[in-house]
């Protein structure tokens, strides 16, 4: 699955999501953009998933949404690294239109 990193994941995440193609905003100029128009952008772009830590974007989700949503609970990576086998599962289990939480206990 194509993956879209939000600005305050780590990049250092980046090592154990290779197998999903991740990008960064950065990586696409998006930088700042807001959360509305940056799901509109992802989904063009053919992404089907945005990763992020943003507590709002779930919010922000809109029915109809053709993208998956997968929210960290922090942006610390140590923290992040230790939970890969969640975020790995969230991310593949992950279905258009729906919002997936990943929790920091096991």
């Amino acid at each position: 699955m194509k993956l879209l990193l939000d600005e305050g994941v780590p990049l250092g995440l980046r090592q154990i999501l290779a197998q999903h193609q991740p990008k960064v905003l950065q990586d696409l100029g998006w930088n700042g953009i807001r959360s509305v128009k940056l799901l509109a952008s992802a989904e063009s772009a053919g992404f089907g998933a945005l990763l992020t830590t943003d507590i709002n974007m779930s919010q922000r989700a809109q029915t109809g949404l053709r993208l998956a949503i997968v929210r960290l609970p922090t942006n610390n990576l140590r923290a992040l690294l230790a939970m890969s086998a969640q975020i790995l599962s969230a991310i593949e289990s992950a279905q258009p239109g729906n919002v997936y939480e990943v929790s920091s206990t096991k």
